[in-house]
């Protein structure tokens, strides 16, 4: 079985214990000095996401989880994922808008005009303020020109990384190093997508392939019910 030890959660929560132990945890809002924000990307799975805000909750410790309203792995609105979003801001933690700006230019939409819709369909939906936004996959869709009301917060802003210190574990892969090497700067920003962490420390590829027939199918439990339901069904059908 192949495995990156970096991606644990024993390492996970060794980390922000080391963090803790010299900085104290900031929102996007409410950022000072000697501090951390901490962002996570909801990019492929809500249930990692679920994990990795209950180990900092048990932590006394609340970030900001950013959730795609177009992912074509998970329905942000299904019942199991507004459940899971919900656990996760009733834990005190926040939620924001991952958009993915991808999708606008390939159905012609405005940027501005769709950030807008889905920022209101999102607070009316979980009876929220939401208004933190992030880029998904900066580095590969094409960036965009934003003019948004002044009460939106774009987290991907220069304010927040100025003079603060930067670092994603993006694909599975710290760029500079993990967590631990950082603890010294007193200003952080990290950002990390809960899917590349388990108990185990799965590699990024198998973790790939527990979406397709694993525990991060989706469909294949919603197939699995469809089908006990069908077969209800027919059953009822003969009575």
């Amino acid at each position: 079985m192949q495995k990156n030890k970096n991606f644990t959660y024993t390492n996970y929560i060794d980390s922000l214990n080391k963090l803790k132990e010299k900085h104290k945890f900031s929102f996007f809002e409410t950022f000072s000095k000697n501090d951390v924000i901490l962002r996570h990307d909801i990019d492929i799975s809500l249930e990692p996401a679920l994990k990795i805000a209950e180990i900092e909750y048990k932590k006394n410790i609340f970030s900001t989880y950013f959730i795609l309203f177009h992912s074509p792995f998970y329905n942000p609105f299904s019942t199991k994922s507004t459940q899971i979003i919900k656990k996760i801001r009733k834990m005190g933690h926040k939620i924001g808008l991952h958009y993915d700006s991808s999708y606008y230019i390939q159905n012609n939409l405005s940027p501005n005009k769709m950030i807008k819709h889905e920022l209101e369909v999102f607070n009316q939906h979980f009876n929220d303020e939401i208004n933190l936004i992030s880029a998904h996959q900066p580095t590969i869709n094409k960036k965009i020109q934003l003019k948004l009301n002044k009460k939106i917060i774009n987290v991907d802003s220069l304010k927040f990384r100025k003079n603060r210190k930067y670092i994603s574990d993006s694909v599975q892969n710290w760029r500079e190093g993990s967590i631990e090497k950082f603890t010294d700067y007193s200003q952080l920003y990290i950002l990390t997508h809960p899917i590349w962490w388990t108990k185990k420390g799965l590699s990024r590829k198998l973790i790939l392939k527990e979406l397709v027939g694993g525990k991060f199918d989706e469909y294949k439990k919603s197939i699995k019910e469809l089908k006990k339901l069908q077969d209800q069904y027919l059953i009822n059908l003969k009575k």
